[in-house]
């Protein structure tokens, strides 16, 4: 049954391949040009107003599918759809009359702000890049997004190195949603928060949400968070796709192998409560550059077959709303319709 919610963002099969430098020696031997293949073949749908969590190992390419949702970097084959409009490709003033709808709210907020600029100057220049407005009218937006962040007018006059980490993140908020914002990529924006200012954030988040109708894409690798903040959770392996599910059903009832080995990893708060070591990952993740054939995931998986060997499996829809991309799961079906 097809979902009625209004959508604002589908992207479908989606790749972004880094060209490697060649040597001497691959032009003597005539060697193929060879890529790193950061985002390989993904496709899914993101409604507006949802929550969708993005989780995987460091290096499986969350941040590159973000980067190239947003347009940060040039697909090298796929479609991006924003409200219907497809940006795949877009470019020029087409593309900058865009940007103040998807926003980013980085990891590092210090690393995204100017050490030399004040806090107010630095939300300013929004205004002054995109729009009209003289410079008493950009004064007041900007105290006034200040104080819907949690932080004081005054800020408007300190400089990044006089805040604390809670705070510059409060700022990076504020400079995302100071235009008319409808998409904004999280990449790790709590992660290097401390746990009691992790919830104060979230909690801010979710109000921002309720009053502008903010979508967020949440990228992260604490389980934990993602599962309360997020409606949905799509789980990345090097590259690719191995399941998408509602938060709820995907920590009750995971259906990939590598879901499974990532929240058999989440420590246990319970005194004397052991991880079960049926799920543990053994061995390093493949490189990018030389992905094995078949499945990716099918040379650390428990449960790989000699199919799971040479075919890459496709994401299915298992369940409705559930879509998982795992060999077993076509077998069992194959099984149960015999």
């Amino acid at each position: 049954m097809a979902d009625s919610r209004p959508l604002l963002l589908e992207v479908e099969h989606l790749c972004k391949w880094f060209p490697l430098k060649r040597t001497a020696g691959d032009v003597l031997q005539r060697k193929e040009k060879r890529y790193l293949k950061a985002v390989n073949d993904v496709s899914f749908q993101l409604f507006k107003g949802e929550n969708l969590g993005l989780v995987g190992e460091s290096g499986c390419g969350k941040s590159t599918l973000a980067r190239t949702i947003l347009r940060l970097y040039e697909p090298t084959s796929g479609t991006i759809r924003l409200n219907g409009t497809d940006i795949s490709h877009m470019k020029g003033d087409a593309l900058r009359r865009l940007r103040p709808q998807m926003q980013m709210i980085f990891q590092a907020p210090a690393a995204s702000l100017d050490p030399r600029q004040s806090v107010g100057k630095s939300i300013e220049e929004v205004y002054v890049i995109n729009t009209d407005y003289p410079a008493p009218v950009r004064r007041e937006k900007t105290m006034e997004l200040l104080e819907r962040v949690g932080l004081k007018r005054e800020h408007y006059y300190s400089y990044p190195h006089a805040l604390s980490g809670g705070q510059k993140q409060r700022v990076g908020i504020a400079r995302a949603i100071a235009l008319d914002t409808r998409f904004v990529v999280l990449d790790e924006s709590v992660s290097a928060l401390d746990v009691s200012v992790q919830a104060q954030i979230l909690q801010l988040l979710n109000e921002l949400s309720r009053e502008k109708h903010l979508t967020y894409f949440f990228i992260t690798h604490d389980l934990g968070v993602v599962k309360h903040f997020c409606d949905r959770i799509l789980v990345m392996y090097l590259g690719n796709v191995c399941e998408l599910a509602e938060s709820s059903v995907l920590f009750h009832k995971p259906l990939h192998p590598y879901t499974e080995s990532l929240l058999a990893a989440v420590p246990r708060l319970k005194v004397g409560q052991e991880h079960s070591t049926e799920f543990v990952l053994e061995g390093d993740v493949p490189s990018a550059m030389t992905p094995p054939k078949g499945c990716p995931f099918h040379t650390r998986c428990s449960k790989c077959m000699e199919i799971c060997t040479r075919e890459k499996p496709p994401v299915v829809e298992q369940e409705p709303g559930h879509f998982v991309a795992c060999h077993l799961y076509e077998k069992k079906k194959e099984e149960t319709e015999a």
